[in-house]
C-alpha cells in the first residue's frame, strides 16, 4: 500500500532533495516523481491518490526552483481530475488535494503555472481554464479547514497579488477584487487552527511563558505585556486571537472542530516549508496592504475595489495581530539574549550629591 511508504518518500523529498547545503543526487527527483506519478495514474482509490498528491505537493514546495520540468505534469493531473464533473464526483479530501496541488504550483511559480494552464486549448466560447479553477477554489473556501490548507492559501494569494498586475490577462485581473474577501475567509479560523495545533503538541501558552519568567504579575493593568516587553504598546495578542477565534465560529461549531482536528492529523505528518513557519502570514498580509499602493498602484486599486465596509474590522484585527506577533517575537529574542545590552556597563563607584 502506497500510504505505508509515504513517510520514506517524504523524508527523501525534505531531507534528500531539499537538504540544506547538499547537492541533489542525480536522478533522485525523477525517481520520486515517477513513483508518485505511477500511483496517481493507477487510480487505485482516492486514498492512494490523496497520498500521491501530498508527495507531489511537498515535491514542489520543498524544491523551490528545482523541479520546473515536473510542475506542468502535476498541474495536468490535478486539473484533469477536477474537471471530471467539476470535482463533484470526487470525495472532499481528494478534491481539496487536487486544488492544493494547483495552489502549490501557483506558489512554486505563478508565471509557469498560469502559462501552463493557459496553454490548454479551449472550445469556442469556453471560459478560460484558469478562471474556472479560481472560481472553483474561491467558491469552496469554507472547505479549506486545517492549518496547512489555510496557510498555503494565504501565502499563495499574497504571492500571486505581488506579481506585476499589468502582466496578467484581463480575465485573470478580474479576480483581484475578490482576493481580500477570500484571504479574510482563510484568516477567519486561522487562530482556531493554531490553538488546536498548540493543544495537540502540548505547547504552553505564551502567557504561561511570561508567568514563568516574570511571576504572577507578568501582565500590566490592561492585560497586556509587561512594560519592559511592551515598549511599543502592542497589547496582548492573545486577546486578538480570541477575537479572531470568536469571529470564525459558526453554528456547526462541533463539526468544524472535528474537521480542524482531522486536517491536523493528516497534515502534521508531512509538513511543508510553509507549515514550519510560525504565524508569519499575518505580517505578510499586513505588509501587502501597506506596500502594494507604492509598488503597483493598478494592483492596489483593483484589490481595494473589492473591500467592503464589513471587511474593514477584520482587516484591522489581522493588522493588529501582525503587529503583536512582531512584538512578541522581539520579546522572545530579547529574553533569549538575556535582556537588554547596554553600551556602557561600567558601574560608578562614587556618587556626588549636590543641593538644588
Amino acid at each position: 500500500m502506497f500510504p505505508e511508504i509515504c513517510a520514506s518518500l517524504y523524508n527523501m523529498v525534505r531531507y534528500g532533495l531539499a537538504g540544506e547545503g547538499s547537492p541533489i543526487p542525480a536522478g533522485a527527483p525523477e525517481a520520486i516523481f515517477t513513483i508518485a506519478k505511477a500511483v496517481w495514474e493507477a487510480d487505485d482509490g482516492e486514498d492512494e491518490m490523496w497520498h500521491a498528491g501530498r508527495i507531489l505537493e511537498n515535491f514542489m514546495l520543498w524544491c523551490q526552483g528545482q523541479v520546473d520540468e515536473f510542475v506542468p505534469v502535476i498541474i495536468g493531473f490535478a486539473i484533469t481530475k477536477l474537471l471530471q464533473g467539476g470535482g463533484a464526483i470526487l470525495g472532499k479530501p481528494l478534491r481539496l488535494m487536487c486544488m492544493n496541488m494547483v495552489i502549490s504550483a501557483l506558489y512554486y511559480n505563478p508565471e509557469l503555472t498560469i502559462r501552463t494552464i493557459e496553454s490548454v486549448p479551449l472550445a469556442a466560447g469556453e471560459e478560460p481554464l484558469i478562471s474556472r479553477f479560481l472560481a472553483l477554489w474561491f467558491s469552496q473556501i469554507e472547505d479549506f479547514t486545517g492549518l496547512h490548507n489555510r496557510k498555503l492559501g494565504i501565502f499563495t494569494l499574497c504571492k500571486l497579488v505581488k506579481q506585476p498586475y499589468a502582466a496578467f490577462p484581463p480575465h485573470l485581473q478580474q479576480i483581484w477584487p475578490h482576493v481580500v474577501s477570500v484571504l479574510l475567509g482563510y484568516f477567519s479560523k486561522l487562530a482556531v487552527a493554531y490553538e488546536m495545533k498548540a493543544e495537540a503538541e502540548g505547547e504552553p501558552d505564551y502567557e504561561d511563558d511570561l508567568e514563568d519568567e516574570y511571576g504572577e504579575d507578568a501582565y500590566d493593568s490592561d492585560g497586556g505585556l509587561p512594560d519592559e516587553l511592551d515598549a511599543g504598546g502592542a497589547g496582548d495578542a492573545d486577546e486578538l486571537l480570541e477575537k479572531l477565534y470568536e469571529a470564525g465560529l459558526q453554528e456547526d461549531e462541533d463539526d468544524d472542530d472535528e474537521a480542524e482536528e482531522l486536517d491536523l492529523n493528516q497534515y502534521g505528518q508531512m509538513d511543508t516549508p510553509l507549515d514550519v513557519v510560525d504565524q508569519e502570514e499575518y505580517g505578510l498580509f499586513a505588509s501587502l496592504l501597506a506596500e502594494l499602493p507604492a509598488t503597483d498602484q493598478q494592483s492596489a486599486e483593483a484589490l481595494f475595489a473589492g473591500v467592503k465596509p464589513e471587511h474593514q474590522a477584520q482587516i484591522e484585527e489581522v493588522q493588529k495581530m501582525a503587529h503583536n506577533k512582531a512584538k512578541e517575537q522581539e520579546a522572545r529574542a530579547l529574553r533569549q539574549q538575556g535582556g537588554y545590552n547596554f553600551a556602557n556597563a561600567t558601574v560608578p563607584q562614587t556618587f556626588e550629591f549636590t543641593s538644588p
